[in-house]
Parts: C-alpha cells; sequence; structure tokens
C-alpha cells in the first residue's frame, strides 16, 4: 500500500509539473485572441459571438481549437507565394500550437496581470484624417441574408489631391459585411446619377461592380475597399491615387443580415490625403476582354472549370488610364482578386522570359465572403517583355450552388456579368509607372 501511494505521489508531482508549464488564458492566450480575432468577435461587431472574456473563449474552445488549426480563421485566403505581404494576420504555427496545448491542458485561466504582454493589433490606422464622407441617409437593407447596394457620393474637395489612406467606420457593423469604393471620374458622373435616379430610394441595386440595372458600363477604377477587422488601409511608399474635383464615389456596401427586422445603416468613409506625392498609383484591372462579351462559359455540372490569361497587360490598362506612362514597366504594390460564388482558386503570376514564374497570389480555397487586398512587403517589378498570368478556377456543380433560406439554385450555364448568378474573374493591382 505505502509503495502505491509513493507512486501516486510522484505521478500527482508529475502532473502538476507539467500544468505549472501548460499555457493560461491570460498570460499566453488572451494576446492572440485581442490581436488577431476581438476585432470582429466583440459587441457591435459582424461576428456572431464575442471573445473578449476568458469565459467566452473557454466555452468556444473546441470551435476556436478547429478554426485555427484548419487556418479557416483569421480569414486569410493567400497561402504560400513568392512574395511577402504586409499586415498578413495569420497565425504562426507556434501560436496555433499555444492554443492547441492550452486546450489540451484544461483551458487554464492563470493570473491577470495588469502588466501583461499584449501583441500588436493587425492595423496601422490613418495618421490623420483629412476629408470624411457618409452615405446620404441611413439605409435598411431591403432583402435577407444579402443585399448589394451602391451610394453615389459626390468628392468634396476642390483641388485635384491624392488618397494616401482610407477606413470605413460602419453605422451598424452588425450588417455590414464588407465594402468596396469605385472612382467615378467627372466625364462619367452623369451615369452614376443616372443608376442612382433609376432605382426609387436610397442608392440604388449593385454586385460585382457599380453598374446599376441600366445595361450601361463605365471605365471605373477602384479606389479602396474595406472588410470587417482590417481596419484602416495605408498605401506604401509615399505612393497615391489622384482624385479630380467633381468627381463622384459609388460606394458598394455588402450588407448580410440574419434578422428580418434589421437596424439601419449610416456608413462613413474616412480618408488620408496628400497635395503631392512621390509616384502616382492607380488600381489597374486586368482580366481578358474576351470574356466579358460571353467567352467566359462555365457549363453547368462541370466541377473544374479553368480560364486563364497570359498577357501583357499594359494595352488593356490604356482602355481604362490614359495619363501614365507604362512603357518601362510597371510596380505592382498590391492585389485585389475578384471571382462571385462559383469560384474555387485563383493564381496570379509574372512570367518572364528567361526565368522561372514568380506567383504574385495563390488563392487555393476562394471564399466570396472574405474579399481582401494584398499589399506586398516590397514592390514587384514587372518588365518589358514579362507577361502576367491570371487564372480562375470554378466549380458550377450542383453541390456548389449559393442556398439561402434553405433553397439552393439549380445549376445551369454561367458566364461573365455583374448579377448574382453571373461569374467574373479579374484582378485589381495597385501599380506605379516603373
Amino acid at each position: 500500500m505505502n509503495s502505491i501511494k509513493k507512486q501516486l505521489g510522484v505521478l500527482i508531482v508529475f502532473v502538476c509539473a507539467c500544468s505549472s508549464n501548460a499555457p493560461t488564458y491570460f498570460s499566453d492566450v488572451k494576446p492572440i485572441i485581442d490581436a488577431r480575432c476581438v476585432s470582429c468577435h466583440s459587441d457591435g461587431s459582424i461576428a456572431p459571438f464575442n471573445l473578449d472574456t476568458y469565459e467566452e473563449v473557454r466555452a468556444l474552445a473546441p470551435a476556436i481549437q478547429q478554426a485555427v488549426t484548419s487556418r479557416s480563421m483569421p480569414p486569410w485566403l493567400a497561402k504560400d507565394a513568392d512574395v511577402k505581404y504586409r499586415k498578413d494576420p495569420s497565425l504562426s504555427d507556434e501560436q496555433i500550437q499555444i492554443i492547441n496545448d492550452w486546450i489540451t491542458h484544461g483551458t487554464l485561466a492563470g493570473e491577470n496581470k495588469s502588466d501583461s504582454v499584449n501583441m500588436t493589433a493587425d492595423s496601422d490606422g490613418l495618421a490623420r484624417v483629412d476629408l470624411e464622407l457618409s452615405v446620404p441617409e441611413p439605409y435598411t437593407p431591403k432583402t435577407r441574408p444579402d443585399d448589394y447596394h451602391c451610394f453615389a457620393i459626390p468628392w468634396t474637395k476642390e483641388s485635384k489631391t491624392f488618397v494616401t489612406g482610407f477606413n470605413a467606420i460602419p453605422g451598424n457593423p452588425n450588417i455590414v459585411h464588407h465594402i468596396a469604393v469605385y472612382l467615378i471620374p467627372p466625364s462619367f458622373v452623369d451615369q452614376i446619377k443616372t443608376w442612382d435616379a433609376a432605382e426609387p430610394g436610397n442608392g440604388y441595386t449593385c454586385f460585382g461592380g457599380p453598374s446599376g440595372a441600366i445595361e450601361s458600363k463605365i471605365p471605373t477604377l477602384l479606389l479602396s475597399a474595406w472588410i470587417p477587422g482590417r481596419d484602416a488601409a495605408v498605401l506604401p511608399d509615399n505612393i497615391g491615387i489622384a482624385v479630380e474635383p467633381g468627381s463622384y464615389l459609388a460606394l458598394q456596401i455588402h450588407y448580410n443580415s440574419t434578422t428580418s427586422d434589421p437596424k439601419p445603416d449610416q456608413t462613413k468613409l474616412q480618408f488620408q490625403l496628400s497635395n503631392s506625392v512621390s509616384k502616382r498609383a492607380v488600381y489597374a484591372p486586368f482580366l481578358n476582354i474576351d470574356w466579358v462579351f460571353g467567352n467566359m462559359l462555365i457549363p453547368a455540372g462541370e466541377k473544374n472549370v479553368v480560364h486563364e490569361i497570359r498577357d501583357d497587360p499594359r494595352e488593356f490598362f490604356e482602355l481604362f488610364i490614359q495619363d501614365m506612362d507604362f512603357s518601362n514597366g510597371f510596380k505592382i504594390h498590391g492585389l485585389m482578386f475578384h471571382m462571385h460564388t462559383l469560384g474555387i482558386n485563383g493564381e496570379v503570376a509574372i512570367l518572364p522570359q528567361v526565368k522561372d514564374s514568380s506567383t504574385l497570389l495563390n488563392i487555393e480555397k476562394w471564399d466570396f465572403d472574405w474579399q481582401q487586398e494584398y499589399f506586398l512587403e516590397e514592390p514587384f517589378s514587372f518588365k518589358n517583355g514579362d507577361l502576367l498570368k491570371l487564372s480562375c478556377t470554378f466549380d458550377n456543380s450542383q453541390s456548389n450552388q449559393k442556398c439561402s433560406d434553405g433553397k439552393c439554385r439549380e445549376a445551369k450555364d454561367v458566364n461573365w456579368g455583374e448579377g448574382t448568378n453571373d461569374e467574373m474573374c479579374v484582378v485589381n493591382l495597385l501599380i506605379t509607372e516603373g
């Protein structure tokens, strides 16, 4: 009996020794959760539950473990590439192991110390707010769960200026899923006013871009975008996007509401501006122009449909950008990739003449709900003789159809288009002259 007691005592000492080295919530887990999760998982934000307290995190520990181990959270679609990205919120292997060990050893609370070490949240923030614009009046989504709505907003500056940073402040964060802002130059302002006037009420219905129900399309350029948890977008390297006086913004908001009686939203836009920059930047779209004219067929029932283009994009850029010189190439500072709901993966790469290709963006598992911009740590040069590759893969089988309120749409042939049931394959590149 004494022998058994001694063995049991040794075992208890061993367990206690191991437990004393186990991660605790306040010392090890909370800094990770606060820096990477709380911006969405808190009161008034878009996530369906909070992760502000020990009790909340402990209760959801199995779900958190699954999400971080599978790397589905924090949302970041870009995988292995030949470049590094700024503000990548992905958890490191060590951080994932800390969360796994914390759960394995019993989700210990630990001591809540006032001097606990905190991680830096994934945000630079705007150095200043030089201009704030707003949705003209409060808007309540008309459809549930998804409503894609555009608002025509006049640019109020009376002289040419450069946007160097952007942030959005949703009036109702519970329903604002993501935001895209398009720049409408003065020569096309009448068209956006027509779209706005064609639909009663505040703003107009839109989806893939800022175009309204009327068939007319105009050469709009992206100005910036926002998703929950990503805070301000600050352009790198003292570059800026020029906005002429008399321009308009087409603010596209994806509203996602789970209640039949959502509260209204009146989102605000904040801009950091400069009168001059070292280099002018622009978001230049790249795609196969033939796709736009009906040559991007995705047949019903097909699970693996690939559409790809390899080309020098500069001639295409000239359709949208007339006053920049790309004859010596251009530098890529960021990428914003876009498909609709049938997309499953995509790639953007540079194909040089004399060496291996360089992958700039590799999205292994596309998710329409988590579109975001990928800023490069260092700009990547496109040189004379290079080609740019854009590849999109789609799944149009019945199992991949969008469902709402328990009903899934029927698989049908799909082609390029602005509508919810159409598709796209495009990348917007943040570029400067070479």
